[in-house]
């Protein structure tokens, strides 16, 4: 029992700046969970939380540093079903550039489990 409100549109937003301890990761995959479906909060903009894709800059810190020019799945800060997305330098893992485009999405949530485990 959707309203026409509540579906998804493109808007335009202003590029993202990194704070210290976040990098902006240019998106080029990403995923949508059911929790992405059914958020109707006003405050709640862009759809995803989880992607893959490049970091292109960082708000500074060495580890952030660290990932620029490197390709990371990361759980972001803002929404990843859009061109570029925010993500703190804790949520960002390393991907190998043989693992094929969209291959480390669904992983993350695994990723973060076993690592909450240890």
């Amino acid at each position: 029992d959707r309203t026409q409100d509540t579906y998804f549109r493109q808007i335009k937003l202003p590029e993202p700046e990194p704070e210290y301890g976040e990098v902006l990761v240019k998106v080029q995959a990403a995923n949508i969970s059911s929790d992405d479906m059914n958020e109707t909060s006003e405050a709640f903009l862009i759809p995803g939380r989880e992607c893959e894709g490049a970091v292109i800059s960082s708000g500074g810190g060495f580890l952030g540093w660290t990932l620029v020019g490197k390709r990371v799945i990361c759980l972001a800060e803002t929404g990843t079903f859009s061109q570029l997305s925010i993500a703190k330098v804790e949520n960002c893992f390393y991907l190998n550039q043989k693992v094929p485009l969209g291959g480390g999405l669904g992983s993350l949530r695994q990723l973060l489990a076993i690592h909450v485990i240890d």
